[in-house]
């Protein structure tokens, strides 16, 4: 098996695991993605040494498609890790030290939606 070929088996883990983006999800999909780093400067060094990769074509674009993919997942757990932290700010700034709730008044200004 390929570098490649098995840089394409750990994107396809890291698809699976960002289905659903918790806190380890993402760690794991790290690890992983570091694995992919080394393999595929693995597979480089060996293009540039001058091997035939010609019947790795295929490969190659499962590659560039999983590759795609896993960005866009990683930008979807980003946003959601995001927004978990958001809703947690939120409910732990609502009461102050002494157990009272507090107010939140927005600053002065106009709030502009357009759709």
């Amino acid at each position: 098996m390929s570098h490649l070929e098995k840089a394409v088996e750990r994107l396809q883990r890291i698809e699976q695991l960002l289905l659903r983006p918790t806190p380890e999800a993402v760690r794991e999909s790290e690890a992983l993605l570091q694995e992919v780093e080394v393999l595929v400067s693995e597979h480089a060094k060996r293009v540039r040494a001058g091997a035939n990769t010609e019947g790795e074509r295929g490969v190659a674009d499962r590659f560039r498609v999983l590759g795609d993919r896993v960005g866009k997942l990683l930008e979807g757990a980003r946003r959601a890790q995001w927004i978990r932290m958001r809703l947690i700010t939120s409910l732990t700034q609502t009461y102050t030290a002494r157990a009272e709730a507090k107010r939140w008044n927005p600053p002065c200004g106009t709030i502009n939606v357009r759709m």
